[in-house]
């Protein structure tokens, strides 16, 4: 009796400290975090500067356009001189525009 109760108790305590196996499972992957798409920067009006008095319109034009074409490698755009020497040298030909305020400086050269 003393050996059948050996045996029960060895086998009940080998039983447990066996545990269960359990076969690997595929870790859970969470989805990834909704991500909001950023928004656009608001585009600013950008207004036409008016030519200035006393100067010819397509000079201005020009010069506009050659600001807005090399505009990467200037880096203020609220002036701008602009020399017309189509026109006699006794009179100012020479404007220093302040585009932000549309002031006109006139120097003769």
């Amino acid at each position: 009796m003393l050996r059948s109760a050996l045996v029960m108790a060895s086998g009940a305590a080998v039983s447990a400290c066996v545990s269960r196996v359990e076969t690997a499972v595929a870790p859970m992957i969470a989805p990834p975090a909704y991500v909001p798409p950023i928004p656009q920067a608001p585009m600013i009006a950008k207004a036409a500067p008016r030519t200035p008095l006393g100067m010819r319109p397509e000079l201005f034009k020009k010069a506009i356009a050659a600001l807005d074409r090399h505009s990467m490698r200037i880096p203020s755009h609220d002036r701008i001189a602009i020399a017309d020497f189509s026109m006699p040298s006794h009179r100012p030909r020479l404007y220093l525009v302040h585009l932000g305020r549309g002031e006109v400086e006139t120097i003769l050269v």
